[in-house]
């Protein structure tokens, strides 16, 4: 036909990942919450003014006296002194260990201070849930087609914790798309050439000055090291280890002092032992674990995502592909992750499901629409026998 217009398909590749930042945009428009200044956040924005200029006292005297603090600090004015946290000094220096890694948001805020200093780590924090469902999409083209990589990037965006840390002045939204990122670029690298190295390195780089899920990406890539040798899954794992290593090995906290930490309520222990760490270690995960099942009992569409996403990759047989062994082994990582350090956050530190559970919904869906597929031909063919 004269008039028939064709497009081209990087226009429709485009097209699609557009829908996708339009359906972010409606969705934090609409559907996020406000913006809530927790103790974590005010560490946050100390690191936004320290990248600003100013010196560390002076950075951590704006955040826990300044505006953002205020509610915080009122809340405790009707707390038992032992329980305050933002205005107790000595609280604020001990816990400052436990975040003095993570500068890569508060860096990204100070560029963006400019638009709105003091709004800039929720409009960081906006921003990289915009790009989660775009990057997300990329992702799932590696291995489906594009209409179930829309819908379940789509899906993604919806999920209640995604939706309910959108816009948050904290790290989780980030750390989601810096992993997804980071799963692009050891894919690429693993299948269309090392050149592609430099975008793995670079986001478990940033995913490792976030968040702790950079450990979950490297274990995936050591697995299909350990599966299929080659030169180029070999380079891939090492490359892994050795941008992921050293942040947390130089800045972070050690695991039993987050423990220990973590169990004590987010309070300096007066007992720090692996012995005092595993009599709480129980009560810990299975608290975590009954209200993990609730949240997803209240919460249907993102237990089928999360929950059936991560059956659907150990349900789909792999056929020795990378991809699926890449998730399968990262899916196994972070649940021992967030075992490691049992801690109820509604599933904002489950989060860093999301890019696992989005890679086995495509696989499955994928691997569903083959086989149905297939049954149609066969019908087909008896009929036309008939």
């Amino acid at each position: 036909m004269p008039n028939e217009v064709h497009t081209h398909p990087f226009s429709r590749e485009l097209a699609a990942a557009g829908g996708l930042v339009a359906l972010a945009v409606v969705a934090a428009a609409f559907w996020t919450s406000p913006a809530q200044w927790k103790p974590d956040s005010l560490f946050y924005l100390a690191h936004v003014y320290q990248v600003e200029g100013d010196s560390h006292a002076i950075a951590y005297r704006k955040a826990f006296t300044g505006p953002q603090s205020l509610p915080r600090r009122e809340f405790e004015l009707a707390l038992p002194v032992a329980r305050h946290r933002v205005t107790n000094p000595g609280w604020v220096d001990y816990s400052e260990r436990f975040y003095e890694r993570r500068w890569f948001v508060p860096a990204v805020a100070a560029l963006l201070s400019p638009v709105d200093g003091r709004d800039s780590l929720r409009i960081t924090s906006l921003l990289f849930y915009v790009l989660l469902g775009p990057v997300l999409y990329v992702l799932l083209r590696l291995r489906t087609n594009r209409a179930v990589s829309v819908v379940v990037a789509g899906g993604a965006l919806l999920l209640a914790p995604a939706l309910a840390e959108a816009g948050q002045p904290l790290m989780d939204a980030c750390g989601a798309t810096l992993e997804t990122i980071a799963a692009v670029g050891a894919m690429l690298a693993l299948e269309r050439g090392l050149g592609w190295l430099g975008l793995w390195v670079a986001a478990l780089v940033a995913l490792s000055l976030t968040r702790d899920s950079a450990v979950i990406l490297v274990v995936g890539a050591v697995w299909v090291a350990l599966r299929q040798r080659s030169r180029r899954t070999l380079l891939v794992a090492v490359a892994g280890v050795a941008a992921a290593a050293p942040v947390p090995l130089a800045l972070g906290a050690p695991v039993r002092d987050a423990m220990a930490y973590t169990f004590n309520g987010f309070d300096r222990p007066t007992d720090a032992s692996w012995g005092w760490i595993a009599s709480q270690y129980w009560p810990n995960i299975r608290s975590l674990v009954r209200h993990n099942l609730t949240y997803l009992q209240t919460h249907p569409f993102t237990a089928l995502y999360l929950v059936g996403g991560y059956l659907a990759l150990f349900v789909v047989r792999s056929h020795g592909d990378r991809f699926v062994r890449f998730f399968r082994a990262a899916a196994v990582g972070s649940i021992v992750l967030d075992a490691l350090q049992p801690n109820y956050t509604e599933f904002r530190l489950e989060l860093t499901f999301v890019p696992i559970a989005a890679a086995g919904l495509a696989v499955g869906l994928t691997a569903l629409g083959d086989v149905t597929v297939t049954r149609q031909l066969s019908r087909a063919e008896g009929t036309g026998r008939g």
